[in-house]
């Protein structure tokens, strides 16, 4: 009966070390992984030439600004200078100093 008893409990030992050792090669295999991963997205960040996202602002701004100076749909560059066009009135519009509005194409240049 003892030795039942000891290669009861020698079985048991055995079973769970090798339980232990398969839980600690999966927790090794996930932190490779892990690590695996992060290194991937280091070299992808990394190769981002626009990582802290400056050149999208810049783009950004310089769409705001354009938007900002199109002339409206009442006005049209005539000569290189703003004019507001209602039915057959032209009128030019000034700016700072009275000088005339300058523009090209549809955006204003000032």
């Amino acid at each position: 009966m003892d030795s039942r008893v000891f290669w009861g409990v020698l079985c048991a030992l055995l079973v769970f070390s090798g339980l232990v050792a398969v839980g600690a090669a999966v927790r090794q295999r996930a932190a490779e992984q892990a690590a695996a991963e992060a290194f991937q997205q280091f070299l992808k960040a990394s190769a981002d030439p626009d990582l802290m996202g400056l050149r999208r602002e810049a783009a950004r701004r310089r769409a705001e600004d354009l938007q900002r100076r199109r002339l409206t749909s009442g006005q049209q560059c005539i000569g290189g200078t703003v004019v507001n066009v209602s039915g057959s009135s032209y009128v030019q519009i000034t700016g700072a100093g009275g000088r005339p509005v300058r523009c090209s194409g549809q955006y204003r240049l000032q």
